[in-house]
């Protein structure tokens, strides 16, 4: 802006870690500079729709600008869990843009990978066991595979008791969190294997197969 005034307005909910500094004229081209004070987010990621109304004796302006800020939870150092993905979405209402990592297990296949769509869409819970329940079940729709790249034949193929880390905005759907379709992908593959039983002695009690992760 050049020779009008600026006004800024920061949703009140957001004025807890973003504010308004300073306002000054460059001293190169009388443009005002506006500074902003960020304070460390040590949890979820943010973001604030900051305006901004521009007024001279002629017009007046309003810009809108979205300020965001990455957190300390739901990256790749410290994904978030299924539950904490499913609170971060309904806390942001219902949709969010900001890509995050959750990290979680397989409990249910709805379609594999494949080399012609390149993409699966499955679900994971916290214990591997899809509940069918809005607070305990997230949902990758049409992820891709690692480093956002289509699945091809001879890459591992996702199944029930994997580990994964999905990447990708969130959404809700008819109640369900959900990464939704082309936007997200499974940054880590852990799959799981299950070792063959062990033979039981006669007369001996049935034994349980040892699951172990690749």
């Amino acid at each position: 802006n050049r020779g009008g005034e600026v006004s800024v307005m920061i949703p009140e909910e957001d004025q807890s870690w973003l504010s308004l500094e300073g306002v000054s004229a460059s001293p190169t081209n009388g443009r005002t500079v506006l500074t902003f004070s960020v304070l460390p987010n040590v949890g979820v990621p943010r973001d604030a729709d900051v305006s901004f109304t521009s007024a001279t004796d002629y017009q007046e302006t309003i810009l809108h600008v979205i300020f965001t800020q990455s957190g300390s939870e739901g990256t790749v150092e410290a994904p978030f869990t299924v539950e904490q993905a499913i609170a971060f979405t309904n806390d942001a209402g219902g949709a969010c843009p900001i890509p995050v990592y959750i990290q979680g297990v397989v409990s249910k296949v709805e379609a594999g990978f494949t080399a012609e769509t390149g993409y699966a869409v499955f679900w994971i819970s916290s214990d591997g066991i899809f509940h069918n329940d809005v607070s305990l079940d997230f949902e990758a729709f049409r992820v891709r595979y690692l480093d956002n790249k289509s699945w091809s034949a001879g890459d591992a193929q996702i199944g029930v008791g994997d580990k994964v880390t999905l990447y990708g905005p969130t959404t809700l759907y008819r109640g369900f969190a959900e990464i939704p379709a082309n936007s997200g992908w499974v940054y880590r593959h852990d799959p799981l294997a299950t070792a063959p039983s062990p033979t039981v002695p006669e007369g001996g009690s049935e034994g349980t197969g040892t699951e172990i992760w690749k």
